[in-house]
C-alpha cells in the first residue's frame, strides 16, 4: 500500500484540497504532529493515522519513517504548515523524494537573502532596506529612511511577526522584546540581527512558482493578499 506523510498543518481551504486529493487517490495519509489536541478532531477523518512526536527534530521524524516503511511504500512528504518545509524536505533527501533542497528552503526562508537576490535581479524590485544587528544601527537606518518603517525578523516564519514601526520608541520596544530572544515553533531563534525596511504603502501580493518534475514547465502565479473581515452574526431564539 502507498502512502503520503504530512507533517505539522495549517488546515486553510486550500490544504484541505490537498488531502481530499490524496483521499481521492487511494493513498494512504500519515500524519506526523507534535500534539493531537492542538488541531479540532474534525480534520483528523482526512488521515489513516495520526503519530505524535517532535517534529522539529530530525531524529525523531526519521525514527517514525522507519516506522511507516514498515507497513507503506512512501511515495511523497511535504508539509501544510510552511515553519516545517525545511524538515519534510530533509526527510525527502533521506527517501530520494523529489523535493526543494532543504539549503534552497533555508535560503528562502530568510528575508535577507531574499532581498540581497532580488539586488541582483533588479534593485528596483526592492525597498530600502538594511540588516541591523544591533539596536544603535537600527535606529541610524531608521532615521535615514525616515518613519514609518517596518522590522522583521530574518526568518520569514509567523511565529515570528513583523511590525511597522511609527517611532524610535517602537523601534527600541521591538528591538528590546524580541531580538535574540523568541524561538518559532520548529526551534530557530530570532536570528542574528533583524532586517529593517522602508514603508511601502499599496496592495501586497505573493508570487508562486510550481516546477514539473521533469523540469521542463513551470507555472508561474501571482495572487493580492487583502484582508477580509466576516461579522459575526448571532441569532437569540
Amino acid at each position: 500500500m502507498n502512502c503520503f506523510i504530512f507533517i505539522e498543518a495549517n488546515f486553510t481551504e486550500f490544504n484541505m484540497e490537498s488531502l481530499r486529493y490524496v483521499n481521492e487517490l487511494g493513498l494512504k495519509a500519515i500524519f506526523f504532529c507534535r500534539n493531537k489536541n492542538q488541531f479540532d478532531h474534525y480534520y483528523y477523518r482526512y488521515f489513516d493515522e495520526v503519530i505524535e512526536l517532535n517534529t522539529s527534530d530530525i531524529k525523531s521524524l526519521l525514527k517514525a519513517t522507519n516506522f511507516i516503511l514498515k507497513k507503506y511504500k512512501i511515495l511523497a512528504v511535504t508539509s501544510l504548515n510552511e515553519d516545517f518545509e525545511n524538515n519534510a524536505a530533509s526527510l525527502c533527501d533521506f527517501l530520494k523524494l523529489p523535493t526543494n533542497k532543504a539549503i534552497s528552503i533555508s535560503i528562502m526562508n530568510n528575508r535577507y537573502k531574499l532581498r540581497e537576490l532580488l539586488k541582483k535581479m533588479d534593485p528596483n524590485l526592492n525597498p530600502k532596506y538594511s540588516l541591523s544587528n544591533n539596536i544603535l544601527e537600527a535606529e541610524l537606518f531608521a532615521k535615514d529612511i525616515g518613519y514609518p518603517c517596518v522590522m522583521k525578523s530574518l526568518l520569514r516564519n509567523k511565529g515570528i511577526f513583523s511590525k511597522k514601526l511609527n517611532n524610535e520608541n517602537d523601534l527600541k520596544e521591538y528591538f528590546h522584546e524580541n531580538n535574540y530572544k523568541l524561538q518559532n515553533i520548529v526551534g530557530d531563534t530570532f536570528g542574528k540581527g533583524v532586517l529593517i525596511e522602508s514603508m511601502i504603502e499599496g496592495n501586497e501580493y505573493s508570487v508562486h512558482f510550481i516546477k514539473s518534475i521533469d523540469g521542463r514547465l513551470v507555472l508561474t502565479g501571482v495572487f493580492i493578499k487583502e484582508v477580509i473581515q466576516i461579522k459575526k452574526i448571532i441569532f437569540w431564539i
